[in-house]
């Protein structure tokens, strides 16, 4: 047995279908192939999902860390600078 060096992956359009069908033309004036449009689409929602994934986990770590100090105001009778306000 030998290892198959690619995967067929096949994708059906109903012609009669006017969405599919400017979705083929579209295909066909934008791409160079309609394989190679196609994985370069799935390429594009893979990296961005990916991306959304990562940005999504560093916002849950970053509030803890960028949380504003809270300015320790002096008591009343004590000298102040206006950085303190």
């Amino acid at each position: 047995m030998t290892k198959k060096k690619k995967e067929r992956v096949e994708l059906q359009f109903n012609l009669s279908n006017q969405a599919e069908k400017e979705l083929i033309e579209f295909i066909d004036q934008n791409g160079s192939t309609r394989a190679g449009f196609i994985k370069s689409v799935i390429r594009q929602y893979m990296n961005t999902m990916q991306s959304m994934r990562l940005t999504g986990h560093a916002e849950q770590q970053s509030p803890t860390e960028t949380k504003p100090k809270k300015k320790r105001l002096s008591n009343l009778g004590q000298s102040y600078s206006s950085k303190d306000m």
